[in-house]
């Protein structure tokens, strides 16, 4: 009985530490819809997903939990950004590393990172059903995380 107890204690101890030394998954915010924005956490959101007839907007997410190298006092991290616009049957944008935040000599460790775009409904030529999928990647790391919005374009609405 104790060389039982004994085993179990020491896959329980394994799988504590095999957790702890997990490195976070990356992760994408939901995407906002912005009406105005001044910096991460000064913005104001839209409110509505219907946006009108040359209509701007900004598609905002946060980006956390990427991968950090440290050398001596300094962090380095890299991310890269790509975005797309479509509905069901065409991608109107398609940026690939339409953003790459690679900073090498970071001071302090970052937390997070923001990702804006800001865009105009009025190249669009007819009402109906979109999305936006934001898609980050960690450079260093190699992993991929995504956030994707639902919305509507109504070009009888006016902005």
């Amino acid at each position: 009985m104790r060389r039982l107890l004994a085993i179990i204690g020491l896959v329980v101890l394994s799988v504590l530490i095999h957790g702890c030394m997990n490195e976070p998954k990356l992760t994408v915010s939901d995407v906002l819809l912005l009406s105005e924005f001044n910096g991460p956490g000064n913005y104001t959101e839209l409110g509505t997903t219907v946006l009108g007839d040359d209509q701007g907007v900004t598609f905002y997410v946060e980006i956390r939990d990427f991968g950090i190298e440290k050398s001596g006092s300094l962090y380095e991290f890299w991310v890269s950004v790509d975005i797309r616009i479509g509905d069901e049957t065409d991608v109107y944008i398609d940026k690939t590393d339409q953003q790459e935040i690679h900073i090498k000599n970071a001071t302090e460790k970052p937390g997070m990172v923001y990702y804006k775009y800001p865009w105009n409904t009025g190249n669009m030529v007819r009402s109906g059903d979109y999305w936006v999928k934001i898609v980050a990647k960690d450079k260093l790391l190699g992993r991929v995380a995504e956030s994707r919005l639902e919305f509507e374009i109504d070009l009888d609405k006016q902005a």
